[in-house]
């Protein structure tokens, strides 16, 4: 992953794909992202860039649950539904 495939936002510490676009804001204001499989792809790849930065002490819960259930943590699926969750935010997964 390159620098070009990443949309950096220091100030909120958000990081996603340069492929993130978001729909008009409905009746509650909210922009909903619009999904493609660019976009799902890219940001598997970022997400799994910054699970591999973090240290070996942040990631035991994440280690015990790839030793349990290693076809739903590591699953494509359930991945997505994460970054779905978090407006495709793969900063989060950083934080404790």
């Amino acid at each position: 992953m390159t620098k070009d495939s990443i949309m950096s936002d220091t100030s909120t510490d958000f990081i996603a794909s340069k492929y993130l676009k978001k729909e008009e804001p409905d009746q509650y204001g909210q922009r909903h992202p619009v999904e493609n499989d660019i976009l799902k792809k890219d940001s598997l790849l970022l997400l799994e860039e910054e699970l591999a930065k973090q240290s070996p002490e942040a990631r035991i819960s994440l280690d015990q649950a790839e030793a349990k259930c290693p076809g739903l943590v590591r699953s494509d699926e359930h991945r997505l539904a994460f970054l779905r969750c978090e407006q495709f935010n793969t900063s989060v997964c950083r934080k404790n």
